[in-house]
């Protein structure tokens, strides 16, 4: 641990435990926190892509600007002193600046922080790891145990991660502990990278524009809600493989097929409005669903929904015309606190 500062700065001095390593210093503001520190737990953010970036660069940020000023101070007063300028004693100041420097820099003398550095490198440029993605995932990680108050990893139980232009989730895999994963607002294009999270309950994608299919969802079967709202989806591949499912909800996308919800037995919650859904049969045999959203849809039938009796919220009001009397056959099935929402002129 090096040095006392006015304020609290946080540099990378761990190792992490895939075996990374950062070098630097952590520099404290009292030597009270300090002491205090000492052989505690130090948490800090580290570049998994780039281990030249958590390198402390303690002559440059910390003596150059300060120790060029007092060695030029000090050859002008010697100058003015002895009547004659010194440019011998210039160029030894301007060389051992440049060699500090150099040496730090890593250009001459100094030995590379992570000697396997442009290995690991390609090695994670093959596997398909985007950099971005990583930085942001192990930003959110590293807040998410700092909230859970938990030691590694893969005890995480809830990640956060939204608006960080996330594309994949390589960089998370060893959190097998997830149950709710929160990924609103970000550069999704599918699903993939799920597989890991074998107790995944809750999963959320809202806002990503460039998600159009669910594909890789499947991996994760134990998800019982699913949130996608305002998304480019054009399918809901691989939730035939979601025995749980209990809360679905796509609001705004481009949805035509929902056939793979026929087996969805387990639905509670269902909102699909503004799709492009002509054919409802899939929700036929919905015993314990509950809430139904789905207007603004391309469908002519409502009848597949008359089985659907512990319904009490329904919102179907079509782009095209059903008939009045099948909204009027639907709520006379329904409890007579059941709320069905009828178009107009119904």
């Amino acid at each position: 641990m090096g040095g006392y500062r006015k304020d609290v700065v946080y540099y990378p001095v761990a190792e992490t435990e895939s075996g990374m390593k950062a070098q630097g210093k952590v520099l404290m503001p009292t030597r009270n926190l300090c002491s205090q520190t000492v052989g505690n737990r130090i948490e800090v953010l580290i570049d998994p892509n780039n281990p030249q970036k958590n390198r402390i660069y303690s002559f440059i940020q910390f003596w150059a600007i300060s120790l060029f000023f007092a060695l030029f101070f000090l050859w002008s007063l010697i100058a003015i002193l002895s009547r004659r300028v010194a440019p011998a004693a210039g160029i030894l100041m301007l060389g051992f600046f440049a060699w500090q420097i150099a040496q730090e820099m890593n250009y001459v003398g100094g030995a590379p922080i992570e000697p396997n550095a442009k290995e690991q490198g390609a090695a994670q440029h093959q596997a398909g790891i985007d950099a971005q993605s990583a930085r942001a995932l192990n930003r959110c990680v590293w807040q998410a145990k700092r909230e859970q108050k938990v030691e590694s990893r893969s005890q995480i139980t809830k990640l956060v991660c939204q608006g960080q232009k996330i594309k994949e989730l390589s960089a998370i895999e060893d959190l097998v502990s997830l149950k709710e994963l929160y990924l609103q607002d970000n550069q999704l294009v599918d699903l993939q990278g799920l597989a890991p999270f074998t107790q995944l309950k809750v999963l959320s994608v809202g806002g990503n524009k460039t998600l159009q299919t669910t594909s890789g969802i499947e991996l994760a079967p134990s998800i019982e809600e699913f949130y996608a709202n305002r998304t480019g989806l054009k399918d809901l591949k691989g939730f035939d493989s979601l025995p749980n499912l209990r809360i679905l909800g796509a609001i705004i996308n481009d949805i035509r097929d929902i056939a793979v919800l026929g087996r969805s037995h387990q639905l509670q919650e269902l909102y699909l409005s503004y799709n492009d859904i002509a054919d409802l049969t899939p929700l036929a045999n919905k015993p314990l669903l509950t809430k139904l959203q789905i207007s603004a849809n391309l469908f002519k039938d409502i009848s597949p929904l008359f089985g659907n009796l512990n319904m009490v919220q329904v919102l179907a009001n079509s782009e095209k015309n059903v008939p009045c009397e099948q909204f009027q056959i639907l709520k006379s099935k329904l409890s007579p606190n059941a709320k069905v929402h009828l178009p107009e002129g119904c």
